[in-house]
């Protein structure tokens, strides 16, 4: 008892001093709170607000993810010249002040990953001439300065993906040392918000060192305001720039061009849409309107009053059907604006299985619960129906029965004897008395 009272007592304390240990205030050594190694410190999730001073100089590899970080100050990374590896991913950095990097000269990677970054300054990477790879994805950038990447000769990768831009922005290409050391910089831009990229300048695509571009995953609009970019895309050959995920880049408006890969469609496809046709009905902003089999879209005009918006369409008959068997559909029109006047209980039958991952992950759940009793208990039960087993063998084994029944009998058939010997010694005696009587009679008198 004084044992397990002990060790209650010690994980108590340690989990105590553990948790002090995180919320006390950060010193002035990175040290007295990160884990230091020869080449390593490691900061991860302590929730620090700042970067903590006086890194030691020999580490290679600092790991500052996964805090509270919010800005990064001048001077913060001051003499840490040997460090490779800088990573300040999943903070809430929204701003880098002129000079912050300033020491980093041997830095190799610097990630910014999930961050709450919204423009991308001039200042922003001076003071690392070494750099090659740049990661800014997750971020909210909206614009891209033109010429933060100006001083980087020896850039290799700019990683802008899943960010809100809306154009390539080729400025910021533009201004790249000419002396660069690698044949090849990529700009990875999937996953924005851009529709209408414009082809780069002139004076870009004369440049020395060859530029790849990705933009897959963008919500490209394929109507006459794309036609220039398209121009250049498919008949790009010799220039020093190139869409380097060209055969994986699709439409994704109108509704009928909706996944139509841009390299196989014909340049006639790209229209826009006669404003006198449709008088004051507009395309929607999404695509929402649009159903799975890429029909047509038709006009909406969100701008109408609600009681026009939901009665249009349903003053004339409906088209009658060619084929007996089909079914009259509601107007898409009438089914667009329903959507956002019922709280969007317009039937979907686009699968997502984000709408099943909490039921699955209660089901997963449930089954590793299941499995760790079944694991705890089945030897115990297997024990007790073994016991039982044991136990009822014993009494009902055929020849524990016999053995016991010849032994009944045995004793029944000895007492039978000892009865009949009684009775004939009592005959016997029986038929001495008269005679004894008769003996004695005389002398009895």
């Amino acid at each position: 008892m004084s044992a397990s009272y002990r060790t209650v007592v010690f994980l108590c304390v340690l989990m105590w001093v553990v948790q002090s240990s995180r919320d006390r205030p950060v010193g002035d050594t990175t040290c007295e709170r990160c884990v230091c190694m020869k080449t390593l410190v490691s900061c991860y999730g302590l929730r620090l607000k700042t970067v903590p001073k006086k890194i030691p100089p020999a580490a290679k590899r600092i790991f500052m993810d996964h805090n509270d970080i919010s800005a990064i100050k001048n001077q913060s990374f001051r003499g840490a010249h040997s460090t490779k590896v800088l990573n300040l991913s999943n903070n809430a950095i929204a701003d880098i002040e002129a000079g912050a990097f300033d020491g980093l000269g041997d830095l190799v990677s610097l990630l910014l990953q999930s961050n709450r970054l919204s423009v991308v300054k001039n200042h922003f990477f001076l003071g690392l001439p070494m750099v090659k790879f740049i990661y800014l994805e997750n971020n909210y950038i909206r614009y891209v300065s033109a010429s933060p990447f100006s001083t980087l000769r020896w850039l290799r990768q700019v990683h802008l993906k899943n960010n809100l831009l809306q154009t390539v922005p080729w400025d910021a290409m533009k201004t790249l040392n000419k002396e660069s050391a690698w044949s090849l910089t990529t700009y990875f831009l999937e996953g924005n918000k851009i529709q209408h990229p414009k082809p780069p300048p002139q004076d870009l695509r004369s440049r020395k060192p060859v530029l790849g571009i990705r933009l897959a995953k963008n919500p490209l609009k394929c109507d006459c305001d794309f036609g220039e970019f398209f121009d250049w895309l498919t008949h790009n050959g010799q220039e020093k720039i190139s869409v380097e995920d060209a055969d994986l880049l699709i439409c994704h408006r109108p509704c009928e061009l909706k996944n139509t890969p841009i390299l196989t469609m014909p340049r006639t496809q790209l229209i826009c849409e006669d404003a006198h046709a449709t008088e004051s009905w507009t395309t929607p902003e999404t695509d929402e309107h649009c159903d799975l089999d890429n029909a047509t879209s038709e006009p909406t005009n969100p701008s109408a009053t609600d009681f026009l918006g939901l009665t249009a369409g349903l003053d004339k008959p409906p088209k009658p059907s060619t084929d007996s068997h089909e079914a009259v559909t509601t107007p898409k029109v009438v089914i667009y604006l329903m959507k956002d006047r019922t709280n969007n209980f317009v039937p979907n039958t686009d699968f997502r299985m984000s709408e099943y991952s909490d039921l699955l992950l209660y089901f997963i759940v449930i089954m590793i619960a299941n499995a760790g009793i079944s694991y705890i208990l089945c030897p115990y039960i297997t024990n007790w129906f073994s016991k039982n087993q044991q136990s009822n063998n014993i009494y009902d084994d055929p020849a524990a029965d016999d053995s016991s029944n010849d032994t009944m009998r045995q004793s029944v058939h000895f007492y039978e004897d000892i009865d009949i010997a009684r009775h004939e010694a009592k005959q016997v005696q029986n038929e001495r008395d008269p005679d004894q009587d008769s003996a004695f009679g005389d002398f009895n008198d």
